[in-house]
């Protein structure tokens, strides 16, 4: 009941068609609302992020090519993906997983580097503490500074105390960037397309009229972020709910851009 008001709708949806079966064939879905990034183990060793993983091979074997980010056919979690999103996804990019996998995604696409993601995660967090007013609605009354200082991180990787929430992480880096953050939580099984979602800037500054990038980011296998990019016009997710209901009026509107993609997503997830 604390998230969004549009994963509810899609929630919602689900119950209903899992209790109607001679409607709907749909495969039960896992949902997984408050992804954090790569799940703690019980030893100090990390997963190898795709590239490493990959490379360790090459070295193995004397000599394959590396893996080619814009063939999507050579993502390892392209079973992960919901298959009628696949032509629509242009380029992929496993960044490393140290629990800083999905500040490391934002760096990559707007910083272009990912080892930069402490300036990403200090970004996001002045962007929130400068507005707390705005942000106060996103994070809950009385949350704001503790997750403040859940993203101020500079201690390499990370436990789950540092991870990137989504979708809550999700709204300062679309306002800050001035982007649309498309998030595809895909979960552990490819036909489940919840909750995805779409969040715009909150505020827009003085003379901007529309947001002029588009970042995306996913979670595959329930607990890894990668990033991808979509080709253009391709399906939009929802639009979320807390935008609806806590944007400024600097931006009222920018939502109404987007209709015909949402109308592509809705026929697609059908």
């Amino acid at each position: 009941m604390e998230s969004d008001p549009a994963v509810r709708r899609n929630v919602t949806r689900i119950i209903e068609e899992e209790l109607h079966p001679d409607h709907t064939h749909l495969e039960e879905p896992h949902i997984n609302l408050n992804t954090r990034g790569r799940p703690r183990k019980n030893d100090t060793r990390r997963d190898r992020s795709y590239f490493e993983h990959v490379n360790r091979q090459h070295t193995q074997r004397g000599g394959d090519p590396e893996p080619d980010p814009s063939d999507i056919s050579q993502c390892r979690y392209l079973k992960l993906l919901p298959g009628p999103m696949l032509p629509y996804i242009s380029s992929w990019k496993d960044v490393i997983g140290d629990g800083n996998c999905g500040f490391r995604c934002v760096a990559d696409f707007f910083f272009g580097d990912q080892n930069q993601w402490f300036d990403a995660r200090e970004t996001i967090a002045n962007e929130i503490a400068g507005h707390p007013d705005l942000y106060e609605w996103i994070y809950g009354l009385g949350r704001l500074w503790m997750n403040v200082e859940r993203i101020r991180w500079d201690g390499g990787a990370v436990g789950e105390r540092h991870w990137m929430v989504t979708i809550q992480d999700l709204f300062p880096i679309a306002t800050w960037f001035n982007a649309r953050v498309i998030y595809l939580g895909v979960g552990l099984v490819p036909t489940c397309y919840y909750p995805c979602i779409t969040v715009l800037p909150l505020r827009a500054r003085n003379g901007v009229r529309s947001p002029t990038r588009e970042f995306v980011i996913a979670t595959v296998g329930g607990s890894n972020f990668i990033r991808l990019d979509l080709v253009p016009d391709s399906p939009l997710p929802p639009i979320a709910g807390w935008w609806t209901e806590h944007h400024e009026d600097s931006v009222n509107g920018w939502d109404q851009a987007y209709q015909l993609r949402r109308d592509m997503w809705d026929a697609l997830v059908r």
